[in-house]
């Protein structure tokens, strides 16, 4: 039935699929306790602070130098995350994203950014797509910055697989859809 359901690529963050993903994911899933000591750990550091989550998608999308599919020009982001912190009072913005270029630009425009210590492509190819770096690792990252996306205060998602798992495993967590306009939800997905 999960399998099923999460086959669908539900990028929607609709309030009824969050739902019923976060009871099917909580009644299927179980992360291993040395992954949720990892979560558990870096998010401690931050206890009491106020932290915008945000999601960046990128390598996979990344092709001949343009952005393709579903996905943002990187600096749409920085507006959103300025929106979002002016708004809410954000002290603290958690960015995660398989990529280290992405990484190094939200570096340089807040002073207050955290991320996870994780493997990230160097030069934008999808980490998924080389034999250059152990599949497991990848998993279990980004795995780890999924939940962590999901224990934020508030949530910058970007369309893809990590950004939707931080809404199941969180299904009350305020967000903003990155593509708001551009994607939309689909009945009967």
């Amino acid at each position: 039935m999960l399998y099923k359901f999460l086959d669908h690529k539900v990028y929607s963050f609709d309030p009824e699929v969050r739902k019923k993903a976060a009871r099917l994911v909580s009644q299927y899933l179980h992360v291993l306790p040395r992954i949720t000591d990892k979560v558990d750990s870096f998010c401690e550091h931050f206890r009491g602070e106020s932290v915008l989550g945000v999601h960046i998608r990128s390598t996979d999308q990344f092709i001949d130098g343009h952005f393709q599919g579903q996905s943002l020009c990187p600096y749409r982001y920085l507006d959103l995350i300025d929106e979002a912190v002016s708004q809410n009072q954000h002290t603290k913005i958690f960015a995660a994203s398989d990529s280290q270029p992405l990484i190094e630009l939200l570096r340089d425009n807040f002073r207050n950014l955290i991320t996870y210590d994780c493997t990230r492509s160097p030069d934008n190819r999808a980490l998924h797509l080389t034999d250059e770096f152990v599949g497991y690792q990848i998993g279990e990252d980004v795995l780890v910055e999924s939940l962590i996306l999901s224990r934020c205060q508030s949530f910058i998602a970007s369309p893809s697989n990590v950004s939707t798992m931080g809404t199941f495993w969180n299904p009350d967590l305020p967000f903003v859809a990155a593509m708001k306009g551009i994607l939309k939800y689909e009945p009967g997905l």
